[in-house]
């Protein structure tokens, strides 16, 4: 087997699941409103909101916070400005073109024990998804569970929001367990060269 890397033209993200989360339906259908979505190796979207439901792990201690802005063009990776740290959020950067950031994270997850991913996301509905997160596991004991991750479980019912100008939903989450981190996250292998 040769080696292999990401030319950043393949769009294979540099080897990382990305999941998103779908506040309404996708505009071809394939997903549904209030669940969550991931690539497969053919770049088609697969609904993962039952593995969501079951549990999934996520490592809160490497969750970056900060703004992300993309202008919609399919195939370009959104713009980065990032939080110095997840305690402070930093000034919104100007607008592009009349366009404003929005409020995003990147937090590192196991889909399940085999497969690590990535929640990478912008925009009201996620955001809010990321607050209610954050709450379920401030509600946890985090004493004698250093290094490990948090499973949730993704309720059935997503919480409903208004604007002015709209409305969006974001996942609700129920606590499960601290458990061990999963091999697909531990990212070094014991071997050495």
């Amino acid at each position: 087997m040769g080696i292999q890397f990401d030319d950043g033209e393949s769009g294979s993200g540099g080897g990382k699941t990305f999941v998103n989360w779908h506040a309404q339906q996708t505009k071809d259908k394939q997903i549904d409103a209030e669940s969550f979505s991931m690539r497969d190796e053919d770049k088609n979207r697969i609904d993962i909101t039952p593995i969501f439901k079951k549990g999934v792990a996520f490592v809160v201690e490497e969750l970056q916070t900060g703004w992300t802005f993309s202008n919609g063009t399919p195939g370009v990776s959104p713009e980065w400005v990032m939080n110095e740290s997840i305690h402070k959020i930093e000034p919104e950067p100007p607008a592009i073109n009349g366009v404003r950031w929005k409020k995003g994270f990147i937090l590192p997850l196991a889909i399940d024990k085999d497969t690590a991913g990535v929640w990478q996301q912008g925009g009201a509905g996620a955001w809010k998804g990321l607050k209610n997160l954050m709450s379920a596991v401030g509600d946890m004991d985090k004493e004698g569970h250093d290094g490990e991750v948090v499973v949730l479980k993704m309720q059935d019912e997503a919480e409903r929001i208004s604007f002015s100008k709209g409305s969006t939903s974001a996942p609700t989450w129920k606590h499960v367990k601290w458990t061990e981190r999963p091999a697909c996250l531990k990212g070094d292998s014991d071997d050495e060269f």
